[in-house]
Formats: structure tokens, sequence, C-alpha cells
């Protein structure tokens, strides 16, 4: 962005202010200024005089000889060779002893014979632009002999600024004036838009066939103008921002897209058929741009028509068939907004990039678009009157049409916040509120430490808190933040305990022959159905993605189980078998799951919130619980046929023989293993499946998978086992249950072996749990099972538990006597409380 400051001054008073002071401020906004430019002052003995008399050099055909009344009352001989010299028009004379912004000093001369006493001066002598075709052309207005630097607006600096994407509001004078106001504390000046009369009662119909390509558009007729040129103020402003003067009406149009950064397109009336501009999707077909560039329009391309044809690319470039003309008289003004990634991807498509494009592409003021046609209006009435051409008039009343006008963005600003994120406590509830005040916000509402700010609607870029803050820090300098050097700890910082266990499981599970594995944590609702989950069940994923990527990846996972039966037969369909796979990972739950009915008390406590989770954020509801889970399979065989031995097949003994030992080696030798209830685990075999126990805790399951759940896996009749553990669960148990290491007795111990006759259906968990709860117990140490058998010589509805009962005490050797009584005591008890008898 190329900006004057003579024509900001027009907005902010700039007074006392250098241009490196104005610089180094709007560089503490934001804006960046990449370069300065700064123009002297013309010579005092450059100045307004008036042509009396022109005829033709004796000695040259392109030639002039002028009568020059430069204020002294004396006409002076100058020779000139522009076209335009001509009697009675006011022209700027150098006179002799001036000296040109190019350092060329005016002397009395003779030019092929004749003297010459001076110079008529162009543009582009002046260092105003590189018109050079004719000598200026001056209004009426001024006094002869005055010196033209009292008008011509000189000196003045040019400043490069580098705006981001984001501020699209300051490509605009107005824009750059509203931070500076703001930043100087200095008010910003309003500009005038005085429209001329309505003399006509046409009516311009505006269309808009699709919201998503233009949220409003905005309308004019203007009768009796003129395509002349523009006055010399307007079009050196137009050469300091590196645009080209082309006429009144074209000049006009970009003045005011500076001015308030809002593209305008003017359309010859008599080229615009029925008076109607509508705004449509594209269609394929040719269209000659104003630059005389054929392209081809696509589907997706946003057009302006009229009845008949196609006048516009919207927000790029108008077309050839409806420009302005030498002789237009009648015009209708558009001002509109138009889609920003439709404009941005034409503009690249056609290689046609425009300061229209590069306005429309950021986002415009889409509330002042009848303001911005007004002001083009009233420019238009002013300046066609400085340069004695007539008077415009309105020929149609303004039409606007807003499909949907958005509601003003409201944004809620916290003072600890603002202290927080700018780390100075000087911020007061005032303070913030002046400042946001400057720059145009509202504000709405606001109690001892909040304050609610409606959002201008220039400012597309601010849609949060910490934006608000932003302009806070802005305003009051990025140089007034506090900063000092970070301070490090020199003792190192103690990792959490749990990610040390976690890792030495994984090292355990590996050292006994398990491989991870590492899977997506996404599953659908097929993959529970093949599961046997039905939807009302805890283990149905509740947590859904927002932007899955298909419906078999819609959820986040309840469970590891399906992803390494996915893996077992993967490895199988490459020919690898017996695989022994597992994988942490986390599963996810929500409050919905722990309605789940048939869970029972150690279902909930399974579903306890992360020990992640800060004490704060448990107690939130609705927060999705994410527990970490280790899940291991054994697929089939267990071991392969070998010369000296037949195929083993794995089973649920298998697993559990693993996690017995993986349990013992972290420290936890009393697992429990209890009966699963098939609507607990629905996809395990109901009769080989247990929980994972210590005392009441859950810590997870083990079994075989469901004859039903491997076929349609894929899996076939052979079907693999597996277990799932919840990892915080065991990490807990693991630190309460330290290692005790116990001092050894240098006693005997005494063993006896011991059938018993239970009943079929009972556990032998439940048995295990009966010999625990002995009351006489007093030397009985421990007890394993070595045999269980059922059949006909223990009758029907009975089986039989053979286990190793061993004695010891830490004080005497054992007699046989007292080992004899006591497990006679254990025998009566047991009959008593299971009925159990000895065979």
């Amino acid at each position: 962005m190329i900006i004057s400051l003579n024509w900001l001054n027009d907005y902010v008073s700039l007074t006392g202010l250098s241009s490196q002071a104005i610089a180094k401020t709007l560089t503490s906004l934001g804006l960046e200024v990449e370069s300065i430019k700064d123009t002297k002052l013309l010579d005092e003995k450059i100045v307004v005089g008036k042509v009396h008399a022109v005829q033709k050099h004796p000695n040259a055909d392109t030639l002039r000889l002028c009568q020059v009344d430069a204020g002294s009352g004396e006409h002076l001989r100058i020779v000139c060779g522009a076209s335009n010299a001509r009697e009675g028009i006011l022209v700027v004379v150098a006179l002799k002893g001036a000296t040109l912004p190019d350092g060329t000093k005016i002397k009395a001369s003779k030019i092929r014979g004749e003297a010459s006493e001076g110079m008529l001066c162009s543009a582009r002598e002046l260092g105003l632009s590189d018109e050079h075709d004719g000598i200026i052309e001056l209004t009426a207005e001024h006094k002869l002999g005055t010196a033209v630097s009292s008008f011509l607006q000189v000196p003045d600096s040019i400043l490069e600024l580098n705006v981001t994407p984001n501020r699209s509001d300051c490509l605009s004078y107005i824009g750059i004036a509203r931070d500076l106001a703001a930043k100087l504390g200095r008010p910003l000046k309003q500009v005038s838009a005085e429209l001329p009369t309505q003399t006509g009662s046409a009516k311009i119909t505006v269309k808009i066939e699709n919201a998503e390509a233009s949220a409003r558009f905005c309308a004019l007729l203007v009768t009796g103008v003129k395509a002349v040129p523009s006055p010399l103020w307007l079009q050196k402003r137009l050469e300091a921002a590196s645009m080209r003067p082309i006429n009144l009406i074209v000049d006009l149009t970009n003045y005011v897209m500076l001015e308030y950064g809002q593209p305008i397109h003017a359309y010859d009336r008599r080229f615009v058929a029925g008076d109607t501009l509508q705004v449509s999707w594209g269609r394929n077909e040719d269209f000659v741009t104003l630059d005389a560039s054929k392209v081809q329009l696509r589907t997706e391309d946003i057009l302006i028509s009229d009845t008949q044809k196609v006048v516009g690319l919207a927000g790029i470039m108008g077309g050839q068939n409806s420009e302005i003309k030498d002789d237009t008289t009648e015009v209708i003004i558009e001002v509109a907004h138009f889609a920003q990634e439709r404009i941005r991807k034409t503009a690249r498509r056609l290689g046609l990039h425009s300061e229209a494009g590069y306005r429309f592409e950021r986002g415009i003021d889409v509330e002042k678009l009848p303001d911005v046609l007004k002001r083009v209006t009233a420019l238009l009435s002013q300046c066609t009157r400085e340069q004695n051409a007539g008077e415009v008039h309105l020929g149609s009343a303004l039409t606007d049409c807003y499909v949907s006008p958005l509601p003003p963005r409201k944004i809620a600003l916290r003072l600890p916040r603002v202290r927080m994120f700018i780390a100075n406590p000087v911020y007061t509830l005032e303070r913030c509120t002046q400042h946001l005040k400057s720059l145009g916000f509202t504000l709405c509402d606001k109690t001892e430490e909040r304050m609610l700010f409606e959002v201008p609607s220039w400012r597309n870029d601010i849609h949060r808190e910490v934006d608000l803050i932003e302009e806070l820090a802005r305003l009051e300098g990025y140089d007034t933040i506090p900063y000092e050097i970070p301070r490090m700890a020199i003792a190192g910082l103690q990792e959490d305990p749990y990610l040390e266990f976690s890792n030495q499981f994984k090292r355990s599970l590996a050292t006994l022959g398990l491989c991870e594995i590492m899977s997506f944590p996404f599953v659908g609702a097929e993959d529970c159905e093949r599961l046997l989950i039905p939807k009302e069940h805890g283990l149905w994923p509740t947590v859904r993605l927002a932007n899955a990527l298909n419906e078999r990846q819609a959820f986040l996972q309840t469970s590891l189980v399906g992803a390494l039966l996915n893996a077992a037969l993967r490895n199988r369909n490459h020919g690898t078998r017996g695989v022994r796979l597992f994988e942490m990972a986390r599963t996810y739950f929500t409050e919905e799951s722990k309605t789940w009915q048939n869970g029972g008390e150690e279902w909930q406590k399974f579903l306890r919130p992360s020990r992640s989770l800060s004490a704060r954020a448990r107690g939130e509801s609705g927060r999705v619980i994410e527990r970490e889970l280790i899940a291991g399979l054994f697929d089939q065989p267990f071991s392969p046929k070998e010369w000296h031995q037949e195929t083993k097949g794995s089973d649920f003994y298998h697993v559990k023989t693993l996690l017995v030992a993986l349990l013992r080696n972290m420290g936890i030798s009393k697992a429990d293993f209890t009966p699963v209830d098939p609507q607990s685990l629905p996809f395990l075999h109901p009769h080989a499946a247990a929980w994972i126990g210590v005392g009441r805790e859950r810590l997870g399951w083990v079994g075989e998978i469901h004859p039903q759940v491997a076929n349609t896996m894929d899996l076939g009749s052979e079907v693999p086992a597996c277990f799932e553990i919840d990892m915080e669960a065991v990490f807990e148990v693991h630190q309460r249950q330290a290692y005790k290491i116990k001092e050894p007795t240098r006693f005997p111990a005494i063993t006896r072996d011991l059938a018993l006759l239970v009943a079929k259906d009972l556990s032998y968990a439940e048995f295990q749990s009966c010999v625990r709860k002995f009351p006489a117990k007093k030397n009985l140490s421990s007890f394993r099972l070595f045999d269980l058998y059922e059949g006909e010589q223990v009758g029907q509805g009975l089986k039989s538990f053979a286990s190793s009962y061993i004695f010891q005490s830490p004080q005497k050797t054992l007699t046989d006597e007292e080992v004899d009584a006591e497990l006679g005591a254990l025998v009566s008890y047991l009959k008593t409380s299971l009925g159990a008898v000895q065979r």
C-alpha cells in the first residue's frame, strides 16, 4: 500500500510530525513502512501565468511563440512545443532563474532564432507525474503570479506500507488514518458525501441469484457526466499511488477505492441492457475484459450480467462491452461484495491481478457500501464543477440489495486475561475501553473485570478474545511489554513414575515373546456389531469424530480387541501363524457409557476419570473419559507341530499363566480370576473368560474369543485368546502393594495333598476364597491346585479339586499331629461352607 502523507492529512491531522516519526508510529502498529520518499518544495519562481496570444514559430513547424502574463503586467515571450498551448488558458510558468525538480535551471535563451524568457511546464517537468504530452492547464481560480507550490500540495512524503493479509481494512487511507488517530490520540476526520440533486426516476434493477456469490450489491444512475480530465490535485494523488489518470469517471472510482478500500466500477448506461445488473455463477463462454484480454469463463466464476450478456468478471475486471467512452454521459455506478475465495481462485487461474481483486480477496466492509456509493457520487459532482463541465444529477434512487444482513460480532474481554497475556498490570477497565473505542469498537456491557465489545464491520480479522488483547498491545506499544530472561531449574525434573511403569510393562511383554503393534484408534458401528456388542452396551462407542474420513472410522475406540484381531488376520493372510501381539493405547468413553445397567459396580470403577486429568477437570461433567489399556493376543497355534510333540493350541490357560507371571513380575502376586457374565463381554467365550482383579479392584479380563466373533472376523474355527488390562488400575495396585521382603524361616514345611468333591458349578476362585477365609488357620501358609477331575468316578453333578496344602511355622518344626489337626479342621470348615467331601 502506497500512501501520500498530504492525502492522509485529510483524515487525521499530522501537524508537527515528520515523515520518519509517522513511519515509526505506523510500524509500531503492525503496518510496517518499507520505504519513505520525500518530494521537495517547488521553486518560488514557478508561478501561475496566462497565455494572451499564440502564434506559429517562424522557423519551426512544431513550435509556437506565446505571450504570457506571469502577474507582473508585462508579457513574456516564451517558445513552447505543446500542442495544447492556446490563448486564454492558465499555465504553470518557470521564470528566469527558477530551478526545476530535476536540477535544470531556467534562463533566457534563443530557440530557433527567437528569444524565450521562461518555460511553460508539463506535469513531468515538475515531477508530478510522467505525463508530458502537453502543458499543465490550471483552473481560473488561481491568481496570476502565485507560486504553484502553494496549491500543488508539495512538499510531500510517499510511504510504502507492507500490509499483512489479515488487515484488509488498512488497504485504504481511512483504515490507516483510523489506526494512526487511535495511536496518536487525535480525532479522525469525517469525509463529506453530499449527493447531487435527483432529477430522474429511472429504476436500476439489481439481482443476486446466490447469496454465496455476493452478500450485497448497490447501484446508482448518475446523469450529466463527462469523460473530462480530472482536476490536477486528483491526478497528483493517483500518481502518488502509482495509478495512471485516465478520465474523471474512472479516476474517481480509483480514488474512492484507495480512500475506503472498497472497489467501485462504473458502466456506460447505453451498454447495460434493461438497466439491470445481476450477480450469478459463471458459464462456459469467452469474455473480453477492459484490457482487451480474451478469457475463458467457467462455472465457478462470479459474473455480473445485464438482461442479455456478461458485462463484468466480478471483483476482478469489467468488460470491454460496457466501458466508459469519451462521449459517455450516463453511468451506472456499482459497489458490491463478492465471495473472497472465488475471487482469489478466478484471479489466479486467469492471471488477472488488479487493485480491486487484491482487496476483494482479503475482504471488504459490507456495511459501508452505501456510504462508498454516496462518496463517489458526491466527488463526481464536485469535480465536474471544478472542471467547468456542467452539473451532474442522480438519475435514480440508490438501489441496495442486501440478501442476508450479518449480525454484529460480540466478544467478551476479561481484564485478568489481558494482564496475563500482556504481562503488564497497568491495564484497567477504563484504559482497555478507551483504546478499543478509539479503534471503533462499541462497548455493550461491562462488569468489574469483564467487558463486552461489538466488533466494527471493517475488522474482518477480529474473532476471539485474544484478538482484542492484540489490539490493546498494539496501541499500548509492544515495546512496553516487560520481559525477563527465563529461569532454568538446575535440578532435573522427576519423571512421572507411571511412565516408567508402563514402559517396564511393555518390556516385560516383549521379553515374554509378544510383539507390539500400533493401530488407529478409530472404529465404526460395523466393527462393534462384528464383536457382538449391542448399542445399549457400555462398550458401544459414543465419542463421534466431527470430520471422520468414512463411517468405518466414525468413532473413537472403547476396546483394543478389534485392532488385535484385525492384525492377527493380516498376519494369517501373509502366511504368518501363531503370532503373539500386544498394544498399549487409549480408549474413550462418555457419561452414556456409565449408564449401562448390567455393568455392575466394578464396571463403574473401570470408567473412572483418567489419572492424567487435573482435579478440576475430573469434576467437570460431560468430559470424555480416557482410559489407557494394554491388550494382548495369542493366535493359533500356541506351538507348532514338532517331531517330538503335537500341535498345541492357544487357550484361556496359556494367557492366564502369562498374566499371572507378568503381574507377579510387576509386584502384584495376589490376582483373582472370577467368571465373566456373557452380557458384560459378549465377544468372549462364555465358558472360557474371567475378570482379573485384586480384592475389589478390577484390572481387566482374559479369555478366548467367541466362535461367532471369530467367524465374522474371517478367523474361522481357530479362535485366538486375548487379554485386556487397565494400565492405570494396575499401576495404582502396584503402588499400594510394594514389594515386601519376608525373612526366611529356618524350620521345614510340611505338605499334604488333599482331594475334595465339590459341586460342579463351583468355581475354583470361590473355593480359593473360602480357603483363605478359614478362621482356624494357624500354620497354613499356602496352597495350590494341581488336578481337576470330572467323570463317572466322582458322580454326577460333582467335580474333584486336588490341592497341595503347605504348613510351616516361623517358631518351630511342626509335628504330624499338629498338621493333621489343622487339616482336619479345614476339611470340616469346607464341608460346612461349600458342602465339600473328602475323597
